[in-house]
């Protein structure tokens, strides 16, 4: 509390009361009172009193707001994802959105961002309990990725194809560093589980405690775009396969014969449509919906499946992802879904408001001009760990109105 300059107090003169309860539970409220941040000891367990008032809810809970993170076999593809290109490229997607979430807030990280606060909790055998398996989740996860990446090139075949021979050739120095990489995680695991063991926190420095912790949080969450390759994170290793597998998709599609490839300007389509009757229906990517694209100027990649249109630009450090679904998950219906990412700080660790702000503008224009205007559904979600803004508009009433949507959005981007 002094490190952090704030006033410490003994609630009601109590120090007498708390030094005769000697191995019994107190309780240490950190808020802020009357704008002020500060904290107070009292004995006994009183933090549902205290989570009764709204304002000091935060400051005193153990337990980080955690939400649903995917099981085991929720990070693992179902049989038969990779016998088809569109579907190997689907599941990479969502692989790589589903990864990401670990690293937001409630992701199932957090304890290793606040080590001293997990120090002190009643619960910390149970927290670092579950950021341990957290943590396995997540390399398994990264590893499915990894898996799923190299049978989405070998759907190449035999293929003389000169880029995907590279991209599997890279893969095999990604994959040795991602080895070394766990061994080092796995290593950091057991250094900070293995104090809270065995009680060596009393003779081993409790500052190297914590900086092993953070240590740990660097593995896993650190990224630096432009040396990703070298795979010094978890969060690198995903940065550099969701680059690769978007790079992948056109020489992948055309070496395996499931699709149609052709090139426009900077832009490479992908058609892994069914070839049916002319009775089918139509693609979503109308006309209007292409030419729209070619306003944008941008270079990048555009996936027409029969149920779905996924295109992927080039903005910023990350990649601008545009999905228009006829089902989404989740009983979401027919949904438009925009994945907005860029980098917000500079080389010195400085912010880059203005991209903050452009961003927070891009937000407001959504809004006002109502991509769904037979509903006001926009749906906002934010991560300041991955720079990610996502944006969804669920249950739209028809096709025409999705493509509709996205004749806009490409506007306003």
């Amino acid at each position: 509390m002094k490190q952090e300059e704030k006033t410490l107090m003994l609630a009601e003169g109590q120090y007498p009361a708390l030094a005769a309860l000697h191995g019994r539970q107190v309780t240490l409220a950190s808020a802020r009172f009357n704008g002020i941040p500060s904290a107070f000891i009292a004995a006994g367990d009183l933090t549902r009193k205290l989570a009764s008032h709204r304002s000091l809810s935060c400051g005193i809970s153990d337990v980080p707001l955690t939400k649903a993170v995917p099981s085991r076999d929720d990070l693992s593809p179902p049989e038969g994802t990779f016998r088809l290109v569109a579907s190997g490229f689907q599941w990479l997607a969502d692989q790589n959105a589903r990864l990401l979430a670990f690293f937001a807030s409630g992701g199932g990280l957090d304890c290793l961002a606040n080590p001293v606060k997990l120090s002190i909790s009643p619960q910390r055998s149970k927290l670092l309990a579950e950021t341990v398996d957290n943590v396995n989740r997540l390399i398994h996860g990264a590893e499915a990725l990894l898996e799923g990446y190299r049978a989405f090139l070998l759907l190449a075949g035999n293929s003389d194809s000169e880029e995907v021979q590279s991209l599997l050739d890279e893969l095999m120095q990604l994959t040795s560093r991602f080895v070394t990489l766990k061994q080092t995680i796995q290593s950091g695991l057991e250094s900070i589980t293995r104090h809270q063991q065995t009680g060596e926190e009393r003779q081993l420095s409790f500052i190297k405690w914590v900086a092993d912790c953070y240590q740990l949080k660097s593995f896993l969450q650190a990224l630096n775009p432009g040396k990703a390759e070298q795979v010094l994170s978890v969060h690198e290793l995903i940065f550099a396969l969701h680059q690769r597998f978007v790079k992948a998709l056109a020489p992948v599609t055309l070496a395996s014969g499931h699709g149609r490839v052709s090139e426009e300007k900077r832009v490479t389509y992908v058609d892994c449509t069914t070839p049916g009757d002319s009775g089918e229906k139509a693609s979503l990517l109308s006309p209007s919906c292409k030419t729209s694209i070619k306003k944008l100027e941008y270079s990048g990649t555009v996936v027409s499946m029969d149920d779905a249109l996924i295109v992927n630009l080039e903005l910023g450090s990350h990649i601008c992802v545009i999905e228009l679904l006829e089902n989404a998950e989740g009983g979401k219906g027919r949904t438009l879904r925009l994945k907005f990412s860029d980098q917000f700080r500079s080389t010195d660790g400085s912010d880059k408001r203005g991209k903050l702000m452009r961003m927070w503008f891009l937000v407001q224009l959504l809004k006002v001009i109502k991509l769904d205007k037979q509903a006001d559904s926009m749906k906002l979600s934010c991560s300041a760990v991955t720079s990610e803004m996502i944006v969804e508009y669920p249950q739209m009433k028809s096709r025409e109105i999705l493509q509709e949507a996205f004749e806009k959005l490409t506007i306003v981007l």
